[in-house]
């Protein structure tokens, strides 16, 4: 792990221990013209390696960048999701994993210089690097995946069209998360929608690499959100394939 800017600590005491579950997504979406897995092979391979703008453990204790965290106080709740892409720049990240819209490249092209530096810093606060929730309640859902709690934490499938596809799945428990244990699932489907209406197929592939790192109780807020971090991507000690031939 490494940092490339110099950073002012913020530490603090959760009230509570908190779990961290760190996932890398390695998501993609595209159309009938790469429909044989060796035309977007390259496309899907995971990185040895990834710049990382979340937040990392180091000596058990948590550092988070503040930028990218919605909430100041970590109080009230029991578990954070880091999220990491499978991806060499934001710009990237922007474009694979569907953080624009169609209307949004053309407000960029028409706009002047500094209109479109504040669209682009507009667009990357969209993508989404940390999540935060309450699971020793209640499960806690994060995009086709339900979270729950017992003595383990348990990832469940939960079956939906927009971000799976069709054929519709059974909702089902995929695994429990052992602390340092990554698990890597693969999970496939076709959508004949856009969110503003019927548009050409969709295919979508959901490849992530879910580990439990464990719970803390102390945690830093790095305050420049220019931060950045190297992480290796772990290989996985299991695999979930739920990729089924599409038609």
């Amino acid at each position: 792990m490494y940092l490339f800017e110099c950073y002012i600590p913020i530490k603090m005491k959760s009230k509570r221990p908190i779990h961290i579950i760190q996932i890398f997504d390695n998501s993609y979406e595209y159309g009938k013209d790469e429909k044989s897995f060796s035309e977007r092979k390259e496309k899907t391979q995971w990185y040895e390696k990834i710049i990382s703008k979340s937040g990392y453990i180091e000596n058990e204790k948590l550092k988070l960048n503040k930028s990218k965290l919605k909430f100041s106080s970590l109080n009230n709740i029991n578990l954070i999701l880091l999220i990491d892409y499978n991806s060499g720049s934001e710009s990237e990240i922007l474009e694979k994993f569907k953080y624009l819209k169609i209307f949004d490249y053309a407000d960029h092209q028409f706009s002047n210089e500094l209109k479109k530096h504040s669209l682009k810093r507009e667009f990357l606060n969209r993508i989404e690097y940390i999540k935060t929730g309450e699971i020793s309640l209640y499960p806690f859902l994060w995009k086709c995946f339900r979270f729950e709690s017992s003595n383990l934490i348990n990832i469940n499938l939960i079956w939906d069209e927009w971000e799976i596809g069709l054929p519709k799945r059974d909702n089902f428990k995929l695994c429990a998360l052992e602390a340092n244990k990554p698990i890597e699932i693969n999970i496939n489907g076709k959508r004949d929608f856009s969110m503003s209406g019927r548009k050409e197929r969709t295919f979508i592939e959901r490849n992530f690499i879910i580990e439990y790192l464990g719970e803390i109780n102390e945690y830093e807020f790095i305050k420049d959100p220019n931060i950045e971090f190297e992480k290796e991507i772990p290989k996985a000690t299991k695999r979930i394939n739920l990729l089924k031939e599409l038609f």
